[in-house]
């Protein structure tokens, strides 16, 4: 013979429902990665072109230092001015020469780690082009607020985890009615000489007196409070 349960309680639904929000934390998941990559690259370029600027700036500042030394030499050989300000101008040449080696360090640094970003440690860019903005848009507190709460990846998979808890409530609930099984089979009755065919059909119904998932039911009810309140977190987090 054969058997088969026929889900009821609405276990379809919530099972469906359960695995459609699973499968939406990880599509949120695998977009919050591919957001922070862009974010790291572009944070990575602004700071190629930042750092390029102050290598202009240092080698700018040494120039001055190396002319500002050879005049107060002059004039220290002259007689005109005391030693003192030749020690200073030698200081001052010192500082900016160092300087000058940090900000090329810092930007070879930020040219590798960009490399790293792009997956090609030994790629070789000649140019970095860019212009770095001097202005930024005048936001207020209420769009920005808006914006955060519309789009942030964090906050909306915290929200796509409260309605997932809130559909392994939905399911635990379903679980504590039980299953209608349907039977049915064949076999030979052979209560005299002759034998004959016969065809048996059963409906098997459990009663839940002892078990009705209390268990299940307040773990998920725990969960869904904890979700809540972390989605709750975030947006107090955010809105400070």
């Amino acid at each position: 013979g054969i058997s088969q349960p026929i889900l009821l309680g609405g276990k379809i639904k919530a099972r469906t429902l359960v695995s459609q929000n699973e499968k939406d934390i990880a599509l949120i998941n695998y977009e919050q990665k591919l957001r922070d990559i862009i974010a790291t690259t572009k944070s990575t370029f602004v700071k190629i072109l930042i750092n390029q600027q102050s290598v202009n700036n240092a080698k700018n500042t040494l120039d001055i230092a190396i002319k500002l030394y050879d005049s107060v030499k002059i004039r220290v050989d002259a007689l005109v001015t005391p030693q003192t300000d030749l020690i200073k101008a030698e200081i001052f040449l010192s500082r900016t020469e160092a300087n000058l080696t940090n900000t090329r360090a810092e930007l070879f640094r930020s040219q590798k780690q960009l490399n790293v970003l792009l997956g090609n440690f030994d790629i070789k860019i000649d140019n970095y082009g860019g212009k770095l903005r001097e202005t930024f848009p005048q936001l207020s507190k209420a769009k920005i607020e808006e914006v955060f709460l519309l789009s942030f990846p964090e906050l909306i998979k915290a929200k796509k985890e409260e309605e997932l808890a809130r559909a392994q409530l939905l399911l635990a609930k379903a679980e504590s009615y039980p299953n209608l099984d349907i039977e049915i089979g064949t076999g030979k009755l052979r209560e005299t000489s002759e034998s004959s065919n016969i065809i048996e059909w059963a409906l098997t119904l459990p009663l839940p007196l002892f078990h009705r998932n209390q268990g299940q039911i307040k773990e998920a009810k725990a969960l869904l409070a904890k979700s809540e309140k972390e989605y709750q977190n975030i947006v107090n987090k955010l809105l400070l």
